[in-house]
């Protein structure tokens, strides 16, 4: 009788002809083995899923900071405006009206700025958090 462990059979000669025989496996063997197989998937499972969640919440935070910068450059825009309309004003009646409209602009654009900001370090830190919270209970798991 001879053992070929690359197959897991036992290869048995009878006379001019071969017989191949299934090796017997315990089943806690087995389940052992599919039972770290499940580990090692669940595992890599959440470990995508963490990058996946925090590749979302960095492009969301993006997305995020863009629509402040616009809203910031409308805000810049429409203060500019102000400021101009108010500096023809002032010329005439003095120059409190411009400094005025000047801090309402620069006021504006700095908010929508800190608010991209703001919501990108938000959004980066929950997936973050997520990511790392459903590694670790995977990585416990196991």
């Amino acid at each position: 009788m001879t053992m070929n462990g690359d197959t897991a059979t036992a290869e048995r000669s009878f006379g001019e002809g071969t017989d191949r025989i299934v090796q017997i496996v315990e089943k806690q063997d087995i389940f052992r083995e599919v039972d770290d197989l499940k580990r090692q998937l669940a595992i890599q499972a959440a470990t995508q899923a963490g990058a996946l969640a925090t590749q979302s919440a960095v492009q969301a935070g993006a997305l995020a900071t863009e629509a402040a910068a616009q809203a910031g450059v409308s805000a810049t825009l429409a203060a500019t405006q102000a400021g101009a309309a108010a500096t023809l004003a002032a010329m005439q009646a003095g120059t409190v009206a411009t400094t005025a409209a000047l801090q309402a602009g620069q006021a504006a654009a700095t908010t929508a700025a800190l608010m991209g900001v703001w919501s990108t370090l938000i959004g980066s830190g929950v997936a973050l958090v997520a990511g790392v919270f459903v590694g670790s209970y995977f990585l416990q798991k196991k």
